[in-house]
């Protein structure tokens, strides 16, 4: 949108397919900033970028729970206290999202069986294929995000480099041929090329592209560490022990 500004504030001075006097650009121009501001103060009255991070990291924090719980394995988040009593014995909120993740493993409480007791180190070698079907999950959506990231830094990589290179075309065309629409290219085409690269460098699209593909590669040594243990009468409570460590992994 604020390209689109700069273009209309520049297609009003030259009086691109308007006549003199005609309000067209002006009224285009005004909308555009009016948007802008509008979806500024809404973004912060209303907190969308802390809800979505805060969403986000929760969403993520129940994902690992999945692959650890069956084993009594909890993200550490989990297990630090969200609350904090002063000496009036008022309790106090310290973290509502870890709040909201404790609350959700208690209400979803251990896996449930038929012979009463959970015991999970009982019946490893039946818990891996689900520990593994979930680490297999997790991988295809790193996989996933990693192409959708990387494909995205690099188109607005591309559109950056090809619109300063049409505004140096346009400057040395404007050398030799003096017409007003080629302010169109000079003055609108940076700020488009500015927006651009701020797309990508807010967001931190290489950086997140990057994080997916570590996390994924981890993720699937993981995985085949796992489906390489070995679960016997001999191994006792080694490999139990062993099972549980790498699912307690930070990704």
């Amino acid at each position: 949108l604020s390209a689109f500004a700069v273009f209309a504030a520049v297609a009003g001075a030259i009086r691109l397919l308007v006549h003199a006097g005609s309000p067209l650009w002006a009224f285009a121009e005004l909308i555009a900033i009016g948007v802008i501001v509008a979806t500024v103060w809404a973004g912060k009255r209303f907190s969308w970028h802390r809800d979505w991070l805060s969403h986000r990291f929760v969403a993520e924090q129940i994902r690992y729970g999945r692959m650890g719980f069956p084993l009594l394995v909890l993200p550490d988040l989990a297990l630090r206290s969200a609350t904090q009593s002063d000496p009036q014995r008022r309790t106090r909120l310290l973290n509502a999202e870890q709040w909201i993740l404790k609350r959700t493993l208690v209400a979803s409480g251990p896996p449930r069986t038929e012979t009463g007791a959970y015991r999970p180190h009982a019946s490893a070698e039946q818990l891996r294929p689900y520990v593994c079907a979930i680490i297999q999950g997790q991988i295809d959506y790193h996989e996933r995000t990693h192409r959708r990231l990387d494909t995205m830094a690099r188109r607005l990589h591309v559109g950056t480099v090809l619109a300063f290179v049409a505004t140096a075309g346009a400057v040395i065309a404007h050398l030799f041929v003096h017409v007003e629409w080629l302010l169109l290219l000079t003055a609108g085409l940076p700020a488009f090329a500015a927006a651009l690269y701020s797309i990508s460098t807010r967001n931190e699209l290489e950086r997140l592209a990057a994080l997916s593909e570590a996390s994924g590669r981890k993720l699937r040594h993981i995985k085949q560490a796992i489906e390489a243990l070995e679960f016997s009468a001999r191994s006792g409570a080694r490999s139990w022990l062993r099972f549980r460590r790498l699912t307690a992994l930070p990704v």
